[in-house]
């Protein structure tokens, strides 16, 4: 088969397509996009190569005649596979088990400054020789990471230079949404940043960014506003929340690149566009959380072997690249499987994101007025009326839930008109647990359910949910401020990803 610039050559392309193509090989080559991740928009694509949409979608097309995408109408873009992958990707050899041994010290499944388990045991708990695990693990004692101790080793217990004090975590807000409640997950990132950083005795200091009335602008934990991020000599590295609507995120990293200080930037949901970040500042490193399809693949082979072989994905943010994601990763797992067996798309397209909900509803003080207007004319003591203002401030709040849920509704009631359906996954738990609601109410055969984040709802609903392993990525963010590497910028491209699991709880069966 011929390889795309052959197909450019012989179809005789415009320069702007090949420039497309070029780029689009080039995050391949760099393990950006690894197989089965969802590309971003085509939109996004050209703005990203500094070309139009449409030597974009051709530059696509090309490549997925060559079978390396996959172009899913109504879903969009997957990388399908990536040829010659390296060996430190495929993990063989000692090379590869020292960048597994590697990944596990930095999330936490060895302790930092702990002893190792010994040598017998390493070698059953990764099913490799001795000499590969002696080899392995020598290089990680020239690299620093461990150091020889009473027949085993003991990882480098990772503190702060004396000098230093501080961790900034920086993330995007609006007036109508704090950073901890942009994703189901927020309040639990926070909590995590806070208790890792006490134990290690550094402070973690909140920076929040807004445009949304106007140019950039940075507020600290005292209320302090300002137009540029402020150097401090006591600051370690930073925390990146990146994700921002307009790419705000891109102006936040440009100012950090001259403090030359580490800065762990966590993507969440979609692709950033950051090579040329990461080009100009070697103290960059992404970090991924919930971007993928492997969480939906391992709660599709759930399902099924539970015996769910016709099931329903439910999501009212389908415009994002997460959604899309986990919708591909159950498409994949069933059309695998075959015999008949489904996933039935109840989705819709027009939002991306949670805060697009909240920017359609107007701020309590646009109804309050006319609200205790028309009370106090109808007689309403003035106790209630108290009481109605006292509440003002989760008004808003409560109006987005109900906007919500009506767009919910629909998607559950078409989910519940398909015959032959016996299990619903719900792109995360917020539309999971209104999914409970509404199979209680008027769902008239038992229906099994699955959401994604393993939130505090999750537990109290008694719903089976992916957790994606919070805590295990706060560590390896946090160990990259505490000893940064000292990667080139191709690989420090490529998201570090934690592994996490399925919690089962009382909302999976197995079907009889």
């Amino acid at each position: 088969m011929s390889s795309p610039i052959s197909q450019m050559n012989s179809k005789k392309c415009t320069p702007a397509v090949k420039k497309a193509v070029t780029y689009l090989r080039s995050m391949l080559d760099n393990y950006t996009w690894i197989a089965g991740d969802m590309l971003p928009s085509i939109n996004q694509l050209a703005a990203a190569a500094g070309v139009s949409s449409v030597p974009m979608w051709k530059a696509v097309n090309l490549l997925a005649e060559e079978d390396i995408l996959e172009v899913i109408q109504g879903s969009g873009t997957r990388v399908k596979k990536i040829s010659e992958e390296p060996a430190n990707l495929v993990r063989n050899g000692w090379m590869g088990l020292r960048d597994r041994i590697h990944k596990d010290i930095l999330s936490g499944f060895f302790i930092s400054g702990a002893l190792m388990p010994s040598l017998k045991e390493m070698r059953m708990q990764y099913g490799v020789s001795y000499q590969t695990l002696r080899k392995a693990l020598d290089c990680l004692v020239s690299e620093g990471m461990i150091t020889p101790e009473h027949r085993t080793y003991r990882t480098v217990l990772f503190t702060p230079n004396k000098n230093h004090s501080s961790i900034v975590l920086i993330g995007w807000v609006n007036p109508q949404m704090e950073m901890q409640s942009r994703t189901p997950w927020g309040e639990e990132f926070l909590r995590e940043c806070e208790n890792l950083c006490s134990r290690m005795k550094v402070n973690l200091r909140i920076l929040k960014y807004t445009a949304s009335d106007g140019p950039l602008r940075f507020i600290d934990q005292d209320g302090n506003v300002s137009s540029k991020i402020k150097e401090d000599g006591s600051v370690l590295g930073y925390l990146m929340w990146a994700e921002s609507p307009n790419d705000l995120y891109r102006n936040v990293l440009n100012q950090l690149e001259q403090f030359k200080k580490p800065v762990a930037v966590l993507q969440e949901g979609s692709q950033l566009r950051l090579s040329d970040v990461v080009e100009r500042n070697q103290g960059v490193r992404l970090f991924s959380l919930a971007t993928g399809s492997n969480a939906a693949r391992n709660v599709a082979s759930y399902l099924l072997e539970q015996g769910h072989t016709n099931i329903a994905y439910i999501s009212y943010l389908h415009r994002s690249d997460w959604s899309k994601a986990r919708l591909c990763g159950l498409q994949e797992i069933y059309n695998r499987h075959g015999n008949g067996a489904r996933v039935y798309p109840c989705t819709m397209d027009k939002y991306g994101f949670f805060n697009e909900f909240c920017d359609q509803v107007k701020d309590a003080e646009h109804y309050f007025p006319i609200i205790t207007s028309l009370m106090s004319k109808a007689d309403m003591p003035s106790t209630v009326i108290n009481v109605l203002n006292s509440i003002k401030g989760k008004f808003s709040g409560q109006m987005v839930n109900v906007v919500i849920q009506s767009y919910m509704e629909r998607l559950f009631k078409k989910a519940a008109s398909i015959p032959n359906i016996t299990a619903w996954v719900c792109a995360n738990d917020y539309m999971a647990t209104m999914a409970i609601d509404y199979i209680k109410r008027k769902v008239d055969k038992k229906i099994a359910l699955v959401g994604f984040d393993d939130t505090f709802l999750a537990f109290r609903n008694g719903l089976t949910s992916y957790n994606f392993n919070i805590q295990g990525l706060v560590q390896l963010m946090l160990a990259h401020i505490l000893n940064p590497s000292a990667d080139v910028a191709a690989k420090r491209l490529v998201p570090f990803e934690i592994e996490g699991l399925l919690v089962v709880r009382n909302t999976t069966f197995k079907k009889v």
